[in-house]
């Protein structure tokens, strides 16, 4: 279960402000201003990313690329800073840049696929079915139904993503008749092989199989 269905929304967040704070601590205990700068740029990615993600609400016009820059500056710079720093505090390999890289190829398909377990994933994933269409926030399956969609239908999508009272029930028929799911797995697929690519500067090892792995895991979760 998540800490939101455990402890519920406020206690959720406050124990992740906690966990940042204890984080910054433990590399401020690094000494390394390199480290900092780089946690400390992220932060300021990830903000900007929520806030143009913010002016995206209820957008169903949303483009790709859009979409693609506000995912890059949110979870995917949350993946890249992980894996950056990493590489940082081991610098016998000089790899810091390909796993920076890894690891933002990394948190597309983790955000892509996020979106798709929304539309299609049981009520047992910890959230509702549908919370992404219920919030209005332009997901790429529900951005490519928009792109792929007749004039007629996209101005059909426009009202329906612009009232709070629209279900995913009523935006499954334009999903399903555009074929967005699958669309939307193969951009998460492209992302899998720029994320593999990243990964062969690296020396044969059993972490590099993991990472390697990881990336087939998160295109194939389904939670």
């Amino acid at each position: 279960k998540t800490a939101h269905l455990l402890w519920g929304n406020t206690a959720s967040i406050l124990s992740g402000d906690l966990l940042y704070a204890k984080a910054f601590r433990m590399i401020a205990e690094i000494d390394s201003p390199a480290i900092l700068y780089v946690l400390a740029h992220a932060t300021e990615k990830i903000v900007e990313g929520e806030l143009e993600h913010l002016n995206c609400r209820r957008k169903i016009s949303t483009s790709k690329l859009t979409y693609l820059n506000v995912i890059s500056a949110k979870t995917a710079k949350l993946f890249s800073v992980a894996t950056h720093l990493g590489a940082m505090l081991n610098p016998s390999v000089d790899c810091a840049d390909a796993m920076s890289e890894y690891g933002h190829h990394l948190g597309i398909i983790f955000q892509i696929m996020d979106d798709i377990l929304d539309i299609e994933a049981p009520e047992s994933l910890g959230k509702p079915q549908g919370q992404d269409v219920m919030e209005g926030k332009p997901t790429l399956p529900l951005i490519l139904a928009y792109e792929f969609s007749s004039t007629e239908d996209q101005a059909s999508l426009d009202a329906l993503f612009s009232n709070p009272e629209t279900r995913l029930a009523d935006i499954q028929p334009y999903i399903d008749k555009t074929n967005a799911l699958a669309l939307s797995r193969q951009e998460a697929e492209i992302s899998g092989r720029l994320a593999k690519d990243c990964l062969l500067t690296l020396p044969d090892s059993p972490y590099k199989q993991a990472l390697s792995d990881l990336v087939d895991f998160a295109l194939l979760r389904q939670h």
